[in-house]
């Protein structure tokens, strides 16, 4: 079986989570000196091979605001207390009215994720021409994960309250993974937010004249 380059694919952000379990809108949480929602819209964005959806809640504007500048489309999910299978449902069908091949469906607290691991899932796609493609971690699969366009109907018919995850386990031989190390480090409770600036920045030096002493 041949490689087959897959067309323009949508990108999904699910965003509209209100970290309920955090205490605190954890999209909004810097992380090298960013806020993780535009983290991953960066990431996203970077890939270069569709558009980038992101999903919010109703009147989500400080997330909003955190992500105006970004070349993405920015969906209101009017019910994101559901659970996440109802965000997966307005980008997916944003992606599905347009001419996407696929889409990619990730989230925003997952540090381990870059835009080359986003990039890997395309290329596997390619080459396996499986139906789904996930990132494998702690011995399953999961998000970041590559739809194939005659998933979308499934995708749109998952419970407002469950995930993905079901719907991958259930492809069988049609799923390919791609190991994303760490990947099920996410940010949920409190302990999470430990160490989460990995990579604090570094401040300028301070001018000579103007150091004490």
């Amino acid at each position: 079986m041949s490689d087959r380059a897959i067309g323009k694919i949508a990108i999904v952000v699910l965003a509209a989570g209100r970290s309920a379990r955090l205490g605190r809108d954890k999209r909004l949480l810097m992380v090298d000196g960013e806020p993780l929602i535009r983290r991953a819209c960066q990431l996203a964005v970077a890939c270069a091979v569709g558009p980038v959806f992101v999903i919010t809640g109703a009147n989500d504007f400080a997330a909003a605001e955190a992500i105006a500048d970004l070349p993405v489309i920015v969906l209101s999910n009017p019910t994101p207390e559901a659970g996440i299978g109802s965000s997966i449902r307005v980008g997916i069908a944003a992606a599905a009215a347009g001419d996407a091949e696929a889409a990619i469906i990730t989230v925003c607290d997952q540090l381990s994720v870059t835009t080359k691991h986003l990039l890997h899932l395309v290329q596997a796609a390619g080459e396996s021409r499986a139906a789904a493609v996930a990132s494998r971690y702690a011995g399953d699969a999961g998000v970041p994960a590559l739809f194939t366009r005659p998933m979308f109907p499934a995708l749109c018919a998952i419970p407002p309250d469950e995930g993905a995850q079901r719907l991958l386990r259930s492809l069988g031989g049609g799923l390919h993974a791609v190991d994303l190390p760490d990947g099920e480090q996410d940010i949920d409770l409190p302990a999470d937010l430990v160490g989460l600036a990995r990579n604090p920045p570094v401040p300028p030096p301070v001018p000579r004249h103007e150091r004490a002493g």
